[in-house]
């Protein structure tokens, strides 16, 4: 669900889309998984809650992104410091093997200078 939360924010989505996403999944599944229409306002519930939490997590781990690719360009680095990369990766869940994920306006920090950003 966060893959499909943040590739829709890449899309330019601006706000929430779990809702239409569920909508799809139940229009699609619900003959097959009946539950998925009986439980429809509880799974909703909790996707939406998800979508929010992701949501500050990835505001979060931005601003961390944002901040460690100044510094890097500050100090005259081109390539962010592998504990930052960590950081980024096993903490907020940035990915760190798919440069092509990251928005243009950004640096991958594992295969793009810090000066791309």
């Amino acid at each position: 669900m966060r893959r499909a939360i943040r590739n829709m924010r890449l899309l330019g989505a601006t706000g929430p889309v779990v809702k239409d996403l569920v909508d799809t999944v139940i229009g699609m599944m619900g003959q097959q998984y009946p539950e998925l229409i009986t439980d429809r306002e509880r799974i909703e519930k909790v996707a939406l809650a998800e979508e929010n939490a992701f949501l500050k997590t990835l505001k979060a781990g931005t601003n961390i992104l944002d901040t460690a690719v100044t510094d890097t360009k500050a100090a005259g680095g081109t390539v962010l410091p592998g504990d930052k990369a960590f950081l980024l990766h096993d903490t907020w869940g940035f990915p760190s093997t798919s440069p092509w994920r990251w928005p243009p306006s950004r640096a991958s920090p594992w295969t793009r200078t810090a000066s791309a950003a």
